[in-house]
C-alpha cells in the first residue's frame, strides 16, 4: 500500500537522510530547511524525487547543496514552486526544468556560487517570479 502524505516539513535538525520521501506518491509539498544532509552533502541525488510525481512545492533552503543533476525533476511535471534559497550551487544544468510546464516561482537568492541567472531558469515558459 502506498504511503499517503500531502505535505512534509523537515527543519532545524543537524542530519537526516531524506531518501525517506521516495515512495510518497501523493506528496505535494516538501519543505527542508537548515539541514546538513549527510548523504547528499555535495549534490542532490537525481532519483530522490522520482516517485513524487504530484510534487507541486519544493523548498530546500540552507541545505548546503553544491550540485544538481539535470534529471532530478524529470518526473515532476506539476512542480509550481521551487525554493533553493541559501545553497552553494556552482551551476544549474541547462535542461533542469525542461519538463516543468507549471513552474511559476524559483528562488536562487544567496546561492553564493552562481554569478548570473542560469540558462535553465531563462528557458522556463510561464515563470512569474525569479529571486536571484
Amino acid at each position: 500500500m502506498p504511503k499517503v502524505f500531502s505535505k512534509a516539513k523537515l527543519k532545524e535538525m543537524s542530519e537526516i537522510d531524506v531518501s525517506g520521501v521516495a515512495g510518497l506518491v501523493n506528496l505535494q509539498e516538501l519543505y527542508v530547511r537548515d539541514f546538513c544532509i549527510h548523504r547528499f552533502n555535495q549534490g542532490i541525488d537525481p532519483d530522490i524525487f522520482k516517485d513524487n510525481k504530484n510534487l507541486r512545492k519544493l523548498s530546500l533552503t540552507k541545505t548546503n547543496f553544491k550540485s544538481i543533476d539535470e534529471q532530478t525533476f524529470k518526473n515532476q511535471e506539476k512542480l509550481e514552486y521551487l525554493n533553493f534559497y541559501d545553497n552553494y550551487f556552482e551551476s544549474i544544468p541547462d535542461n533542469l526544468f525542461s519538463n516543468q510546464k507549471y513552474l511559476k516561482y524559483i528562488n536562487l537568492r544567496l546561492s553564493n556560487n552562481l554569478k548570473e541567472i542560469p540558462k535553465a531558469v531563462k528557458k522556463v515558459i510561464g515563470l512569474e517570479t525569479i529571486l536571484f
